[in-house]
């Protein structure tokens, strides 16, 4: 495979590091997160696009030692324009904060940064890039409130925000977002009770909160949500009385269901045959 590879209408940067061969070139690279964004803003925003497919010398091809894969992805298209589309920068280590200059980008979609090592808060003008579906922030050291500005995304199927150290609750105007479908949150120091909002997310497939910092109760509307197939709570406190939840008849297919260190009390239920689960 090429370090990068340009193709018209479509274009893929696809960064592969390989830490024992290339250590000045990744170090390189963690330092330079905000002048890569920058360009990336420059080239989509006010640059038409015209790559030329050219094959890669055969010497500078990367190896089939263990690798990372990075994606910068342009495929829409507008007159002589691309525009970029996808944002995946995992695993590197990167320094610094989020660039609010996001926003420029009016056709993102996909923002994914996780295990990098990011501080500050969210940029509230993210709740400006509309057309996102998916935005993963976990395993870095974001901290701060949700901005209640990210309600606005509500064409947002995704959001992972887990392993950072984030406070607070969670903003009511997150409920604008009505096709959630995977929220993940763990590992933080949010406080207060569980929102009831997340119990109103109807759509929702994939549900983790495992130490989020969150006080019981737990809303009951949670237990019935009905597309849930993944469904993972631990290490809350504010429980009392707290037996095991009534889960819907209508959850078919609760694939995995984690709660642990609830304090929960009370009989095991015996009328959860319906579920084909690992409990």
């Amino acid at each position: 495979m090429p370090i990068y590879k340009l193709k018209f209408y479509q274009l893929q940067i696809i960064f592969y590091f390989v830490k024992k061969k290339n250590r000045n070139m990744l170090m390189f690279m963690k330092q330079q997160w905000f002048l890569l964004l920058c360009f990336l803003i420059i080239l989509s925003c006010f640059r038409p696009l015209k790559c030329a497919q050219l094959p890669l010398h055969p010497d500078e091809e990367a190896s089939n030692a263990t690798t990372h894969t990075n994606i910068i992805l342009c495929n829409y298209t507008l007159g002589n324009y691309s525009r970029i589309t996808n944002i995946s920068l995992t695993s590197l280590s990167f320094q610094g904060r989020l660039p609010p200059q996001l926003v420029n980008l009016k056709f993102l979609r996909f923002i994914s940064v996780t295990a990098n090592r990011l501080t500050g808060e969210i940029p509230p003008d993210w709740g400006n890039i509309t057309n996102l579906i998916y935005l993963r922030l976990e395993a870095n050291q974001l901290s701060g409130s949700v901005p209640e500005k990210l309600g606005k995304l509500v064409n947002l199927n995704v959001l992972a925000l887990s392993c950072n150290q984030f406070v607070g609750s969670l903003p009511k105007t997150l409920a604008n977002i009505k096709n959630m479908k995977s929220f993940r949150i763990s590992d933080n120091n949010f406080s207060g009770p569980v929102p009831e909002l997340i119990g109103k997310w109807t759509h929702l497939t994939r549900l983790e909160m495992y130490s989020s910092g969150f006080e019981g109760p737990i809303p009951d509307a949670i237990f019935h949500l009905e597309n849930l197939t993944d469904l993972r709570i631990s290490d809350m406190t504010g429980l009392q009385n707290f037996s095991f939840p009534n889960l819907s008849k209508k959850i078919n297919h609760l694939y995995a269901k984690v709660l642990r260190n609830l304090n929960m009390s009370g009989r095991f239920p015996t009328d959860i045959e319906h579920i084909d689960n690992t409990l």
